[in-house]
């Protein structure tokens, strides 16, 4: 058998990010997730755990959870 010829299967593709409609952001919940705030900032997850670690996004833990208020997230978004 050669193995340096083996092959790996296909990467899977993400399905693409839904752009959230103004209406949405107003119905949005007092609090939301780094991950719904990172699709809402057009981030990639990492880099809002980061951005989260820096002091650049404001959180607060509820239960043992990371949660985003979405008040002060709608200012940074100049909504």
């Amino acid at each position: 058998m050669d193995l340096d010829h083996q092959t790996r299967p296909p990467r899977r593709r993400r399905a693409p990010r839904r752009r959230q409609s103004r209406s949405h952001l107003r119905e949005l919940p007092a609090t939301i997730t780094v991950e719904e705030a990172a699709e809402l900032l057009s981030m990639s997850r990492s880099a809002a755990y980061r951005a989260v670690k820096r002091g650049e996004i404001r959180t607060f833990r509820l239960n043992g959870k990371i949660k985003v208020p979405t008040a002060p997230l709608l200012e940074m978004l100049g909504r």
